[in-house]
């Protein structure tokens, strides 16, 4: 991984279609999360938003480095991703399910359920709030996530796992694999086990 100069900054894990059948596995025994309470999916949230507070100059200063984002700006985003993480917790356990009274002798209940296993692809805009944005809300609704981070920027999600795994979140909830964008979307749409996908790239790669 190199900087918006060109400076060598890192390494990362080049993604598979091992690597993305190995994670679509593991977000589909991620039970922990997906039979959670929505009170204790919003809860482990709230503590995720926290984590990310506390190392909010630690996150500032990877996307200045690795953007060339202004320090004010970079901090603008880091605020904004907690703020979204928050937001999400806060509204996971306001969708709850209904009763309704159908013409006859009977009480149906409608209850919302989540997607399960969704894929997620992310853009190299922004690529903290970017991730953060389209994670937090799958998330909250008890999904497990299959997230392909920016293709250039991904130091910044490998970060996150540190904070994922100080926040209760249960193992196979999240699963990020690094690597080409268009490679791993491809991969994860012809998987028959992932129910949903998420992308914001190129045209060719969303279609």
């Amino acid at each position: 991984v190199h900087d918006r100069k060109g400076g060598y900054v890192g390494e990362v894990g080049l993604g598979s279609r091992k690597d993305i059948r190995d994670a679509v596995a593991a977000a589909r025994g991620a039970k922990g999360w997906t039979s959670a309470t929505a009170y204790n999916r919003a809860q482990v949230l709230y503590f995720l938003a926290e984590n990310l507070a506390v190392r909010a100059d630690e996150f500032s200063a990877r996307l200045t480095r690795l953007t060339g984002a202004s320090a004010k700006a970079a901090r603008a985003e880091v605020d904004a991703s907690v703020e979204r993480i928050f937001a999400a917790a806060g509204m996971a356990d306001k969708f709850e399910g209904t009763a309704h009274e159908p013409p006859a002798r009977a009480v149906v209940l409608a209850l919302h359920e989540p997607v399960g296993v969704l894929g997620i692809v992310a853009p190299d805009e922004q690529p903290l709030l970017g991730l953060i944005a389209m994670l937090a809300p799958a998330l909250a609704m008890g999904n497990a996530v299959v997230a392909v981070p920016s293709a250039r920027w991904p130091l910044i999600a490998t970060d996150l796992y540190q904070v994922f795994e100080t926040s209760d979140l249960p193992a196979g909830s999240v699963n990020i694999v690094t690597g080409r964008t268009a490679e791993l979307a491809g991969v994860l749409a012809k998987h028959d086990d992932v129910d949903g996908l998420w992308v914001v790239a190129d045209a060719d790669t969303c279609k």
